[in-house]
């Protein structure tokens, strides 16, 4: 899921990781601002070079009311900083889909790197 999420995004092919997500992410954030961050973040961390997972969590609850949900944190190195990024992830329908993506890199506060 995220590793394909970052592929996409190596190509600028922005759009096209609208599926990976959950409506109920899109109830909060629609799709012009979606693609106006992840543009942000490659002009200010720049390319994606590298992806590492650094840390994961799961958590299935059955009976009744069945959840399940995923927490993933991925270190990434651009051409320009690194950055920590943070996946939260739900099952619907059978599918896995994004929730909440948040990136955090001291490379939003320092003047870039020529």
């Amino acid at each position: 899921m995220a590793q394909g999420f970052y592929d996409l995004i190596k190509k600028g092919d922005y759009a096209k990781t609208y599926v990976l997500f959950s409506d109920k992410f899109f109830a909060v954030t629609d799709t012009s601002k979606l693609n106006n961050l992840l543009k942000a973040i490659d002009d200010k961390l720049g390319s994606i070079e590298n992806t590492q997972l650094e840390k994961w969590e799961t958590q299935v609850i059955t009976g009744t009311d069945e959840n399940s949900t995923y927490a993933l944190q991925y270190v990434v190195k651009h051409k320009k900083f690194e950055s920590k990024e943070f996946f939260t992830m739900v099952k619907e329908d059978g599918q896995i889909k994004i929730i909440g993506y948040n990136v955090n890199s001291d490379g939003f506060f320092e003047p870039e790197k020529k």
